[in-house]
């Protein structure tokens, strides 16, 4: 009998902890559901019609002389961040490629690469980027977000270009620097993401470019890219480069 407890109590007690982890996990997904929900509806949602005007210094009647409603001014805004703010930051990012394609080497790739993660980071705007892309770029403004990406990736891919064709180096194939741009458009972002939350794991000591960012950037180049006279394309060089080695005899 009291064994026969004993494994109805183990059994009880593994229940109740299963039991209470699943409401754990209920409740988590339930509250990021929220959380999604109420960004989706409004990503804006502490900024009020009347406190956006006395911080512009316009009185209401002037934000109404541009926009109907709020909705109408998310939109906009909306176009605004995803399509104006970041491709500012290019201005820099390829005056400093042109600069280093003066002097071609992995030291101009890594540099440009700190100074990319630099600038996005320093953005002000960014913050807003991130929270529109969680948000309204996933529903009701995702042609704007589509715009603006599709103009950072056109602007990333050239920058590089700039520094790498002085190297005699061209996208393999099928790829394009457009393409390129992508990648590393991404990658940024991510990094970007990473940085904001913990980004001591991104600093590789011992090097002169101690950022993971910038290396990981100069190694995806130089795999993505072909000198010239290399007919190799993308799947090619990649099998060449992840060939089993030889079985021993």
């Amino acid at each position: 009998m009291y064994a026969g407890r004993g494994v109805v109590s183990r059994k009880a007690g593994k229940t109740h902890e299963e039991a209470r982890e699943r409401t754990r996990e209920a409740l988590f997904r339930a509250g990021a559901a929220m959380l999604t929900e109420t960004a989706a509806r409004n990503p804006f949602a502490a900024i009020r019609i009347r406190e956006l005007c006395e911080r512009a210094e316009y009185s209401t009647g002037a934000f109404y002389a541009h926009w109907p409603n709020a909705q109408a001014f998310y939109q906009e805004l909306s176009d605004h961040f995803m399509g104006e703010v970041l491709v500012e930051d290019f201005d820099e990012l390829q005056s400093r490629a042109r600069e280093g394609a003066e002097r071609p080497g992995a030291d101009a790739v890594l540099e440009l690469a700190e100074l990319d993660l630099r600038v996005l980071l320093g953005n002000p705007h960014w913050d807003a980027v991130e929270l529109l892309n969680l948000t309204l770029a996933r529903t009701t403004e995702r042609e704007p977000a589509v715009r603006g990406y599709r103009a950072l990736d056109a602007l990333t891919g050239q920058t590089y270009q700039l520094l790498m064709e002085p190297l005699g180096r061209e996208p393999r194939p099928p790829l394009t620097w457009e393409g390129i741009g992508i990648v590393l458009q991404a990658l940024v972002e991510g990094f970007g993401f990473r940085a904001k939350v913990d980004s001591d794991p991104l600093e590789l000591s011992g090097l002169a470019h101690p950022s993971l960012y910038a290396q990981t950037v100069a190694a995806v180049l130089a795999s993505l890219t072909r000198p010239r006279g290399d007919r190799r394309d993308l799947q090619q060089s990649l099998e060449d480069e992840l060939r089993p080695p030889p079985k021993r005899s």
